[in-house]
């Protein structure tokens, strides 16, 4: 029960920086619920952890593209807007341990 709950912990934790990627970058971000977001990024996981473990080497880069599609697909956008909302995502969650860390705040107990 303890391991389900700190999934789900995770995963909402885990669709906070793709859901202000999204609201930043889109235009049309009235149509984007956390809820959305949230269901993507257990979908993305899901995806990911099947596509590593059956592609092998090649799992990395098939688990991204796939993921690029997901987002595509599931928030109506375009290909390169999908590949920036990606890379919003990873700059906004370094920033945020940036300042963790600037802020002496530990990251292990997070």
């Amino acid at each position: 029960m303890g391991s389900i709950f700190s999934q789900f912990i995770v995963f909402i934790f885990s669709s906070i920086p793709l859901y202000f990627a999204l609201k930043m970058i889109k235009e049309k971000a009235k149509k984007i619920s956390f809820t959305k977001v949230f269901l993507v990024t257990i979908l993305v996981a899901a995806v990911a952890s099947a596509v590593s473990s059956s592609f092998g080497f090649l799992g990395g880069v098939v688990a991204f593209i796939l993921a690029l599609f997901v987002y595509k697909e599931m928030f109506e956008i375009d290909w390169l807007t999908a590949f920036l909302v990606w890379l919003m995502q990873i700059v906004i969650v370094a920033l945020v341990f940036w300042a963790f860390i600037l802020l002496g705040i530990s990251l292990i107990f997070l």
